[in-house]
């Protein structure tokens, strides 16, 4: 399920940690690793979702070809929800500046650096919606595109509840 910000104080309800997975899905620009528990690139160099920043034909852009990879290794079993809304939280973007980039813990939602996606980064992130102050924007834009909105809530509702280990 998709959340908007909106929709952000029930959160907590509903979120349900499930069993750590891994699979690898293959795309014409090569293997992406979609894992419920986010790890580095893998040993064999394949990358997950979300250090695709979304983009997982490899185009530059997240557009309706990678939410159509993302849901068909969803229904396959090979990638999560979290996976979609990663890809739904660079929609549209043009993330080709990003390849290459490492990620921190910011890039999953953990805005407070403190190691687990949780009510804190997530009211972070409310308190700085739509704001103009930079400061704000480097604190809680989670997929860099210098707006603070529902796209970087996407992403911190797919880790929430995780540790991160960068």
């Amino acid at each position: 399920m998709i959340h908007s910000v909106s929709s952000m104080p029930s959160l907590t309800a509903m979120v349900r940690i499930t069993p750590q997975t891994n699979a690898t899905t293959n795309t014409a620009a090569g293997q992406f690793r979609a894992v419920r528990n986010p790890q580095p690139v893998d040993g064999a160099g394949h990358q997950s979702v979300l250090e695709r920043r979304g983009d997982l034909n490899g185009d530059g852009r997240v557009d309706q070809v990678d939410l159509g990879l993302v849901l068909a290794s969803r229904n396959s079993g090979a990638a999560s929800d979290t996976d979609v809304n990663v890809v739904l939280g660079y929609w549209g973007q043009d993330v080709s500046g990003l390849k290459g980039v490492p990620l921190n813990s910011r890039d999953y939602g953990d805005l407070n650096g403190d190691g687990i996606v949780n009510q804190t980064d997530l009211g972070l992130l409310t308190a700085n919606v739509g704001s103009l102050d930079r400061r704000a924007i480097a604190m809680a834009d989670v997929n860099r595109d210098g707006i603070v909105d529902d796209s970087d809530a996407k992403i911190l509702t797919g880790f929430f509840g995780l540790r991160i280990r960068v």
